[in-house]
């Protein structure tokens, strides 16, 4: 969203695609109407309340995108946001208050501050506060903070933050939000260089794209050497073990008609793949030549990868689980500094997330529908064996 220099109240466009952050706001962000409150009865009130409201949520959802997206893809967010942009983006009204059924109703509930900005809010919230709030909230204050994360130094690669000096937005970050999902996968992916993982990992392949010339994989494998060894990449599998207990954990069923326990978030198969690879990658430099840290892999296969797969087989096996939760567990009692220093074995076993994350994958790529999903399970699988070559060796990833 960039800089609005006119007033935000113009009318909505009865017709036409909104092709730009402006029109978006003018399309859908909040209107104010000439005639006063005073004039408007009870119901007009009320409709004109949800018109904006609705308009508000739009406008929220689309930057909630554009800044998910930004995180998860590490891909240029639309528009680099502005401090008259941000003053837009406002506060949900209460569910209790949005889910009201007639004008009556609305009148008894609703507050007089209706649309708080975010940005004159936000240095009064508590982690109870946001316990109280909606999903949509949360998810909406998750994006808002990490949309205001210090900036990459190098767009290429993630900052190092010393343990004890901590950035202060990172640090009221994590407070805010010790046990979301959805923050923690932020965090481990703004420590992580995500397009050199995916491109050593990938054999060449980041998105579907084959990255040319070689010099720039050769690149791509020198800097993500350096990340293994740094501070950020503790950081990053700090947060990924995080992501790991709590998934991999909850209970897993084949049942079509049992969804309570599947991913609840339709990114979360993002989220715990590059978990798996942050892991893997972080621990590369402690496997041995007999371990699964060298190959190549053919991109070839991702087609036929899963074709093949028997859905009963897709059932994460006890043991690769076990492992994988182990690791996760045992890689959280190390602070960051530790994990970083530490010679414990723990951080070279990673066969079992490899495995146990590969298995869920698969159970969520039945049909081959999702491009990205079926490339996910390709490498995790090139991975878990050992990356050997077609003429049987092994060569180092990076």
């Amino acid at each position: 969203m960039d800089s609005f220099g006119q007033s935000n109240t113009r009318a909505i466009r009865a017709t036409g695609e909104a092709t730009s952050a402006n029109a978006l706001i003018d399309r859908f962000g909040t209107q104010v109407h000439t005639e006063t409150h005073q004039n408007l009865d009870e119901h007009s009130h009320w409709h004109e309340w949800l018109e904006n409201e609705t308009r508000q949520r739009l406008l929220s959802a689309c930057f909630m995108f554009d800044v998910h997206q930004s995180m998860y893809h590490q891909q240029c967010r639309f528009k680099a946001p502005t401090d008259e942009s941000r003053f837009l983006i406002c506060l949900p009204a209460q569910d209790d208050l949005w889910n009201v059924k007639n004008a009556s109703e609305w009148s008894t509930h609703r507050s007089e501050d209706q649309f708080q900005p975010l940005r004159l809010v936000e240095q009064d919230l508590s982690t109870q506060d946001i316990l109280n709030s909606s999903s949509f909230t949360q998810s909406l204050l998750v994006c808002w903070l990490v949309s205001d994360l210090p900036p990459r130094e190098d767009s290429t690669y993630p900052n190092d933050f010393l343990p004890y000096s901590v950035h202060p937005a990172i640090e009221n970050f994590m407070t805010l939000f010790p046990n979301s999902l959805q923050a923690h996968t932020y965090l481990a992916l703004y420590h992580t260089p995500l397009h050199d993982l995916l491109a050593i990992a990938g054999d060449t392949w980041v998105f579907a794209q084959k990255i040319t010339p070689p010099s720039a994989f050769h690149a791509a494998q020198a800097r993500l050497k350096i990340w293994s060894t740094s501070l950020a990449a503790a950081q990053a599998t700090h947060h990924a073990c995080q992501i790991l207990s709590k998934l991999l954990t909850q209970s897993w069923t084949s049942s079509a008609d049992d969804h309570s326990n599947t991913m609840h978030c339709i990114s979360d198969y993002w989220s715990i793949y590059i978990s798996a690879l942050i892991c893997w990658a972080f621990g590369h430099r402690y496997q041995n030549s007999g371990g699964m840290g060298g190959g190549t892999l053919s991109r070839s296969n991702s087609s036929t990868a899963i074709g093949a797969m028997d859905v009963d087989e897709s059932i994460v096996s006890d043991t690769a689980q076990h492992k994988a939760v182990k690791y996760a567990n045992d890689i959280l009692e190390f602070d960051i500094e530790q994990l970083l220093t530490s010679k414990a074995t723990v951080k070279c076993d990673t066969t079992g997330v490899i495995e146990a994350v590969r298995q869920r994958l698969e159970f969520e790529s039945v049909g081959n529908k999702s491009g990205l999903l079926v490339d996910a399970v390709t490498v995790l699988t090139k991975i878990k064996d050992g990356g050997r070559t077609k003429d049987g060796g092994r060569t180092k990833w990076f």
